[in-house]
């Protein structure tokens, strides 16, 4: 007792040298785990963007749809024909809709900037016909025939502004019928 009597000021400097480190220690690790946390953040929302396509005999659409975890931002929007861009909107590509027909959906403006929220999809072109009209049946075939040509390119960002990726697809899928019969006549 006389030992710490006699070295109150020694003990009160080490006590408050410790804490000052130990403080000291604990900012450090707060901020690499503020880091890791801004980190973590930034992966838990990523978008996953990809160019769907739907064709059936009633319906086919072109879409983009966002399949991560996070919003998904449109940056740019381009379709292509042998590399040389056609348009910023697919819906101008289209053949001239006959009587009494019309697009269920399309965009024709405004998407760059344009957010996708997970699990949503923005339909570029989307048709709807009756296949029981021959003249809406011919229609369909020539909107395949059309997208056949194209390849749709998007760029997009998450939330925090940084550019995810830059993905491509074409849209050969819409020929498909018109490219196997071409392949087994050459057989």
């Amino acid at each position: 007792m006389n030992l710490l009597a006699q070295n109150t000021n020694v003990i009160i400097a080490l006590t408050a040298i410790g804490a000052l480190v130990f403080s000291g220690y604990s900012i450090i690790r707060n901020e690499q785990n503020s880091k890791f946390q801004r980190q973590h953040n930034k992966l838990s929302v990523k978008p996953i963007g990809q160019i769907s396509v739907g064709d059936w005999q009633d319906r086919l659409f072109v879409g983009i749809e966002n399949v991560g975890s996070g919003p998904l931002i449109i940056r740019k929007l381009g379709i292509f024909s042998a590399g040389e861009l056609q348009s910023k909107h697919l819906i101008e590509l289209m053949p001239k809709l006959p009587p009494f027909l019309y697009w269920r959906n399309f965009v024709r403006e405004g998407i760059e900037g344009r957010a996708i929220l997970p699990g949503n999809i923005l339909n570029l072109v989307e048709l709807v016909i009756d296949e029981e009209f021959a003249q809406q049946a011919e229609f369909r075939n020539s909107v395949r025939r059309t997208l056949g040509q194209y390849e749709v390119r998007l760029e997009y960002e998450d939330i925090y502004g940084e550019k995810v990726r830059e993905i491509r697809r074409s849209l050969n899928w819409f020929v498909r019928h018109w490219n196997d019969s071409n392949e087994e006549k050459k057989r």
